[in-house]
């Protein structure tokens, strides 16, 4: 049976993907540049179409119909690739009349060049005979004109032709542009992964990437429905072209529904074919109120890349992980100086693959997310589901109002060549404040049964002065006092690198270290007061830990009655499990001996 595919832009659903090349691609190395190739013109008045439809080769002199032979003239193409017409020629041809441009070159092997053409107004371009570009019935399209025809040909081992049949515009001048270009085969880099679940606006989004900059979409669908809905990466109402990394945020979903979705590529190389993803996915959108859930949560593990896999794996390959409904990442993979590998192919894809893609992940930011000549890149895959936003927003998963905060870096902008030394992280915390403001008033948030903080930093548990100040600047004003304008239930942060948990309303914690070894030479400042919640932070790297407690996770779980948490060490062996009721009262269910308390 045919399936149906329903398009927003086109009624035609889906394109047949284009044939794969028999060739292999080239590269400029091997064909040399355009100025290195034999260029000639051929001009006179009223040169008639259809003189090459045969395909043959063209000489030093072309016969017309009407018996005149023009013998071609010598041409230089240029090194920056772009020429006027008009001041090649003289005198200069009529409007629209068409004029030839014959390239011979030789190929040590068959295969593939990709050529980049714009003409003012029109051309018919062809190698060895076949056309591979042809806007006689559009024009150009573009003004001014560019690089924007972006056509593969096919080469041959020994000698080759192209040959350009050019009518000029109106215009003044009539600019025509052409460059090789070393062009990647347009495929899925990194397959597809649910994010940022939301049961207030039904949303969920889908990232992927592909190997260059493209378009692309998604087809998805209600699992065991037959018939597919379409959409594309779109920004202001175009399908966008600019970017390898795609964000596409499906929204109008119905709650606790598992939908099937399929990504694919639109190669602007090739007239945009659609070049389809293999694999057809799955994910559950966030149920509605009332509804129990659990999830998983991790931070900082800058760890090798064997040990992190490792660790990872077993996280998310255990039980509680395959009855999870999404999984939070509080930030530090490791520094961003290569993104795409240091944090999506040996961080994003290993949980990806762990949990066979069948559950949302959730990322927050961390300072080591900042470090590295890379950073910007986070944003493109982890792009925050409200508009406006970067590294901080709301979603609702069920009873649970889950409120991503960001707190940048724990030092402040530093002198080149330190990594610190592009940071500004003043303006974005203050709108940070202004919009938390805000968004707590959302009835979102104060209709919620629990508010439940995800950040990489913490307002107690560390000792340091910079990160903590940009804590308080932002949370005192709305879930700081005795009485709060909004009563937050949970805080689940890393960054300190020690498995810690805060007393509600008071300067004393659980901790697996002494107060005096959390930041040594500092003091922790007595504040525990003004925070009527607990705060629960992950282990991580850290000499005075045991290897157990250096990579460790929490599994909470979401019930009508209360929201359970607890902490296990590396190897899931819980240490540290506490409830906490609507009404924001905690109860302690268990803890191990080595976590002791502590007044601070």
């Amino acid at each position: 049976m045919t399936e149906l595919v329903t398009d927003c832009c086109s009624p035609s659903g889906l394109t047949a993907p284009p044939p794969p090349f028999e060739l292999p691609m080239l590269s400029c190395a091997e064909s040399g540049s355009l100025c290195d190739w034999s260029w000639r013109i051929f001009a006179a008045p009223e040169i008639p179409e259809g003189l090459f439809d045969h395909g043959e080769t063209v000489g030093d002199t072309l016969a017309l119909p009407d018996g005149r032979k023009i013998a071609a003239m010598p041409f230089q193409f240029p090194q920056s690739g772009m020429f006027d017409l008009y001041r090649v020629l003289s005198p200069r041809p009529a409007t629209l009349a068409r004029t030839v441009f014959v390239a011979d070159f030789t190929m040590k092997r068959p295969g593939i060049l990709t050529i980049a053409l714009g003409v003012d107004w029109m051309v018919l371009a062809r190698c060895n005979g076949k056309v591979f570009c042809d806007t006689r019935k559009i024009g150009n399209g573009e003004a001014p004109v560019g690089f924007d025809h972006v056509a593969p040909i096919a080469c041959r081992a020994g000698a080759n032709q192209l040959v350009l049949e050019i009518q000029g515009g109106g215009l003044p001048e009539a600019m025509i542009a052409a460059k090789l270009l070393d062009a990647v085969p347009l495929a899925l880099r990194f397959a597809p992964w649910a994010s940022y679940p939301d049961a207030e606006a039904n949303a969920m989004s889908v990232i992927f990437s592909g190997t260059r900059v493209s378009p692309a979409g998604l087809d998805y669908r209600k699992k065991g429905t037959e018939n597919w809905t379409r959409c594309y990466d779109n920004l202001g109402g175009q399908i966008r072209r600019d970017r390898d990394v795609h964000v596409i945020r499906l929204e109008d979903l119905e709650p606790d529904t598992v939908y099937e979705y399929r990504v694919f590529l639109l190669d602007d190389y090739r007239g945009f074919a659609e070049v389809p993803a293999p694999g057809v996915h799955c994910f559950r959108s966030a149920p509605r109120a009332g509804k129990a859930f659990s999830f998983l949560a991790t931070a900082d593990v800058q760890v090798p890349t064997p040990e992190r896999t490792k660790f990872l794996n077993a996280l998310l390959s255990a039980d509680d992980a395959r009855r999870a409904d999404f999984f939070a990442f509080l930030g530090d993979v490791v520094w961003t100086s290569n993104c795409d590998k240091a944090v999506i192919e040996d961080f994003v894809m290993v949980c990806r693959n762990a949990v066979a893609n069948r559950i949302p992940l959730v990322t927050v930011r961390g300072n080591h997310e900042i470090y590295g000549k890379d950073t910007n890149r986070f944003f493109d895959y982890f792009t925050a589901p409200e508009p406006g936003r970067e590294g901080y927003c709301l979603f609702r998963y069920g009873d649970v109002c889950f409120i991503v905060l960001d707190f940048c870096d724990d030092a402040p902008r530093q002198p080149f060549p330190s990594t610190r030394c592009l940071h500004d992280f003043e303006p974005y915390i203050a709108r940070e404040a202004r919009w938390l403001r805000r968004a707590v008033r959302l009835p979102m948030c104060r209709e919620a049964k629990y508010r439940v903080v995800l950040a990489h930093g913490v307002p107690v548990g560390d000792s340091c002065e910079y990160m903590p100040r940009h804590v308080r600047q932002v949370i005192d004003p709305v879930f700081a006092g005795d009485d709060p304008e909004v009563k937050i239930h949970l805080w689940l942060g890393g960054h300190v690198h020690r498995p810690f948990r805060s007393v509600p309303g008071e300067n004393v914690c659980y901790s697996a270290v002494a107060p005096d070894d959390f930041r040594p030479g500092s003091k922790h400042p007595r504040l525990g007061g003004r925070y009527r919640f607990p705060v629960l932070i992950t282990g991580g790297p850290r000499a005075s830990l045991p290897d157990e407690l250096q990579l460790t996770s929490f599994k909470v779980e979401v019930a009508p009655d209360a929201i359970t948490v607890s902490a296990r060490d590396r190897y899931g062996r819980e240490f540290d499990r506490i409830a906490v009721a609507p009404d924001g009262s905690v109860t302690e269910l268990f803890r191990a001996e080595f976590l002791r308390r502590y007044e601070y």
